[in-house]
């Protein structure tokens, strides 16, 4: 999962290794893991080409290598350009090296504002945007060249934005404009659409009424267009053509709402017959029953006449490859399968060529139809859970999770991303989830029975007994601890008894069944997790859907698969239409959802901690950045 920057590099990207005038060198110790940076002379001429063309890794090669032939004093300029490249191309390790390894006290006054900014842009990268705010100037002299007076806005104004401070991030993102040559582009504007899209509606409303800047009141009366009206696709182009009326000479009439109606447009397309592929019988039944009750309930309440039109299928029987092969080209779509194993087998048997297909499990392999899953994948919650770990400052963290492939899974996903923030990961330890007490995991954990060996052996020397009290590791900043309500509830108040109760835990929506429940909860008091909305803050939309589906007697323990559905039926024009050039995101109920590289629709959601046995909205950006 990639923090926003790292996401709308694309907009930074014309930003050259700014300032190479400045070069000068010495070389790092680089990173051995990951692709090797590509063969380099030492070339001025040959770094500046690269960077001209964008090729960020070959520029970085390039001033890394004059920097191993230039003498000390020449160093710092250098290694400023190779990180700048390095940050181009996301290369944060190699990034964080290299800063690390630059003399400061070698570095002149317009050096040392670059450093700066590039500083505040890699904490950015490494998901620690508080810090980057902290280190990043109030301003730049009026000397700085134009090209790093863009930067420090655009890095400051995602810090400002992935910390909930949208009319801070609004108004750097706007003053970026005027640092930005003509013909370059304005990214940052579609960089900042789904932060709008994705920001709680009455932090919207509370921040239109302290500030009277056009500006930034019409960056926030777009959002909320974008909030209510994204599916209802009259009303979004009367609410659009309201707001042109009104903000005329707003930057965003120039490119950003021309994209948003032709995009729109053509996401407004709903397939007229939607085939669903769900476990209906058998082991699964239940969880594929309840995705149905939410697929049925959004269906209904979309607009138009929706009395038809879906022809459901039982995959425990068996999939229906033959009547996917008779289906008209473009006629139907596709929903499902849930299970991994069926969406492997349907993409191998290669039928859906003709069909939009949206698996709800993890993506096909390379080369089938899916363009991409909306999956409630515990790996991507363990990469948010790291990323907000590092958001919050901790860059040293324990693993505790239980033994098994799921919980092999996740702490490897967290590992991965943590490790790619800058974090590192101190330890792993597994628990039995079939057992209620955890004393021995949590001691090892803490290296607790290093401290009673060493007790021993003392006695062994001595001859005699030892007043000792055992002590526990203190290279741990947090806790990751995935799992389910009992394993956590055992957990918990374990880690106080072995004196790491002030150690923060984070942990994967598992951790919570949807339902407070005070008397039975208590023992998770400080446990912070993410959710997803439909849980922890639903919209209007699917506060009516949550009712629809009670009526008709679904069960609230499966909350989340009732939101699976629900978004699957709404989002499928979003994949089937086209996407007009434009990046779309949709509000649902199982998260901010967005476009995913990872063949996964991406689900940004919402971070909570234990207070009193409830889930309680951690408050500072509410929404969490996925990758």
């Amino acid at each position: 999962m990639l923090t926003l920057l790292m996401k709308t590099r694309r907009l930074a990207q014309f930003l050259s290794a700014v300032l190479a005038l400045t070069v000068v060198a010495g070389c790092a110790g680089l990173p051995t893991t990951g692709d090797r940076l590509p063969t380099a002379r030492g070339n001025t001429v040959a770094a500046q080409s690269a960077e001209a063309r964008q090729d960020w890794p070959k520029a970085a090669a390039e001033w890394l290598a004059l920097a191993a032939k230039a003498g000390e004093a020449e160093a710092a300029g250098f290694r400023l350009s190779a990180l700048s490249a390095l940050l181009n191309a996301n290369d944060v390790l190699r990034a964080r090296v290299i800063h690390d390894d630059i003399p400061t006290e070698l570095l002149s006054a317009s050096q040392t504002e670059l450093l700066a900014v590039l500083h505040g842009d890699l904490l950015v990268q490494e998901g620690r945007p508080a810090e980057a705010l902290v280190v990043l100037p109030l301003s730049l002299s009026a000397s700085a060249p134009s090209d790093l007076q863009a930067r420090f806005l655009l890095v400051r104004g995602v810090a400002f934005a992935e910390q909930g401070a949208l009319v801070s991030a609004i108004e750097d993102f706007t003053a970026s404009d005027q640092w930005l040559a003509p013909g370059e582009g304005r990214d940052w504007q579609r960089t900042l659409w789904p932060v709008l899209v994705g920001a709680d509606e009455q932090v919207l409303r509370k921040a239109l009424r302290r500030h009277s800047s056009v500006a930034v009141e019409g960056w926030l009366r777009l959002g909320l267009i974008g909030q209510q009206e994204w599916l209802q696709p009259e009303r979004f182009e009367q609410q659009l053509d309201g707001w042109e009326s009104r903000f005329r000479l707003h930057a965003a009439n120039a490119d950003l709402v021309p994209a948003l109606r032709e995009s729109h447009r053509l996401r407004q397309f709903y397939p007229n017959s939607v085939a669903v592929l769900l476990p209906l019988s058998g082991r699964y039944a239940a969880i594929g029953e309840a995705v149905r009750d939410g697929l049925l309930a959004a269906w209904f309440a979309l607009p138009g006449d929706r009395a038809g039109g879906l022809k459901f299928f039982d995959t425990e029987a068996e999939l229906p490859l033959q009547w996917l092969r008779q289906q008209p080209l473009g006629e139907w779509a596709v929903v499902g399968p849930l299970r991994k194993e069926k969406v492997q087998e349907l993409a191998k048997a290669k039928v859906m060529q003709s069909l939009s297909w949206l698996p709800l499990n993890q993506s096909a392999p390379e080369g089938a139809a899916a363009q991409l899953a909306l999956a409630l994948s515990p790996e991507q919650e363990a990469a948010l859970a790291a990323e907000r770990m590092g958001r919050d400052g901790y860059r040293r963290a324990l693993v505790i999770a239980a033994h098994g492939d799921w919980g092999q899974r996740v702490a490897d996903a967290f590992a991965e991303r943590f490790t790619a923030t800058g974090g590192k990961v101190v330890g792993l330890e597994r628990y039995d989830g079939g057992q209620a007490d955890h004393g021995d995991t949590i001691q090892r954990a803490l290296l607790l029975n290093q401290s009673e060996q060493r007790r021993a052996r003392m006695e062994r020397v001595l001859g005699r007994n030892v007043n000792f009290e055992p002590r526990r590791r203190n290279d741990v900043d947090a806790v990751f601890a995935p799992g389910k309500p009992r394993a956590l509830r055992a957990l918990r108040p374990q880690l106080k008894f072995y004196r790491a109760g002030g150690v923060p835990v984070y942990a994967t929506s598992h951790v919570w069944q949807g339902k407070v429940n005070p008397s039975a909860d208590l023992d998770l008091n400080g446990v912070r997790f993410a959710d997803m909305p439909w849980h922890l803050g639903p919209s209007t939309t699917d506060k009516a859907l949550r009712k629809a589906i009670s009526r008709a007697g679904g069960r609230d323990t499966h909350g989340r698969f009732h939101a699976l559905g629900a978004d699957a039926i709404r989002v499928l024009p979003l994949l089937a239409g086209g996407d007009g050039g434009f990046p779309w995101v949709f509000p649902g109920g199982t998260g901010l959802l967005q476009p995913g590289n990872d063949g996964l629709v991406e689900r940004r959601l919402m971070w909570a901690e234990f207070k009193k046995g409830r889930p309680v909205l951690i408050p500072a950006a509410q929404w969490d950045a996925g990758s």
